[in-house]
């Protein structure tokens, strides 16, 4: 998963990187920034993703996900026995802990309310045992079911707000009535199919592309965005590896013996980056 897009990445270094010689080189500094900053952060990635996790439980009555943030949680199962969700503060089962805060969020706590239901001796908390405890949940930076109309002439395009961050791929488009539409890679849509954005390509498509027979239609956008900090991230650590190039080695630099240019010399990862990464980070308390 790319955390910026080449157009971004010139617009930060500006005239210092030659169009027609340094794109396939800031190209390639975009992937390895990017999953330099997924390892430094400890996510495989920032969009979307299904997953079971096994949890061994600890006699308490909530359980801390390792994953956020979460979407939803679709299931639970206790010692193999399946736990429904609690639909209010009255009815027994699982609920999960809204995030406060910040966009970066941090680790929630799924909970146990009231006896819940077959469970070993009917106590609302998660009994322990060792990898006892199944919880299938989707977590990820994503925006879902956003609201647009498709335009009633013109081009039929409509552009994804991306209010917290860089569009980051599609996760689907429905009309209205929950209708799912058909996705193509490339050409022009018809009745019922939609074209994604695309910011991969060597010119980028920001927009969703829609059938001239669809003009009117209310729809539903759903997709993935990386947060503002961490794409700002991935921009300023391109910007270091490609200035780095033109000094590699040196930690200092005499100009005619009258000034002395002093180069930072630290960890891939400055202390400003860290800065914007660090609330982001994947750490299990």
């Amino acid at each position: 998963m790319n955390l910026t897009t080449l157009a971004n990445v010139r617009a930060w270094v500006g005239s210092q990187a030659s169009v027609t010689t340094d794109d396939a080189l800031l190209s390639r500094l975009i992937i390895d920034a990017s999953q330099t900053i997924l390892d430094y952060l400890q996510r495989a990635d920032l969009g979307y993703t299904e997953i079971t996790e096994v949890v061994s439980g600890r006699g308490e009555r909530k359980i801390q996900l390792r994953n956020w943030p979460v979407v939803e949680v679709t299931a639970l199962s206790i010692d193999g026995v399946s736990v429904t969700k609690s639909t209010d503060a009255k009815t027994s089962g699982f609920f999960l802990e809204p995030v406060y805060g910040s966009l970066a969020g941090r680790p929630q706590n799924l909970g146990l309310r009231g006896y819940a239901q077959t469970l070993p001796n009917r106590l609302p908390a998660f009994p322990s045992g060792v990898g006892n405890i199944e919880v299938g949940y989707s977590f990820g930076y994503c925006v879902q079911d956003e609201a647009a109309t498709i335009p009633a002439t013109s081009t039929y395009t409509i552009t994804p707000s991306s209010p917290r961050g860089l569009y980051g791929g599609d996760l689907g488009v429905t009309l209205a009535d929950g209708t799912p539409m058909t996705k193509i890679t490339s050409g022009t849509p018809t009745a019922g199919q939609y074209l994604p954005p695309d910011l991969t390509l060597g010119t980028p498509r920001t927009v969703y592309t829609f059938a001239a027979a669809d003009a009117g239609k209310a729809v539903l956008l759903s997709y993935n965005f990386v947060p503002a900090p961490i794409e700002q991230a991935c921009v300023e650590l391109v910007g270091e590896r490609y200035k780095y190039k033109s000094r590699i080695g040196l930690a200092s630099a005499s100009m005619g013996g009258q000034e002395t240019t002093s180069y930072m010399v630290e960890d891939t990862l400055t202390a400003a980056i860290k800065g914007r990464l660090d609330p982001y980070r994947l750490i299990w308390y």
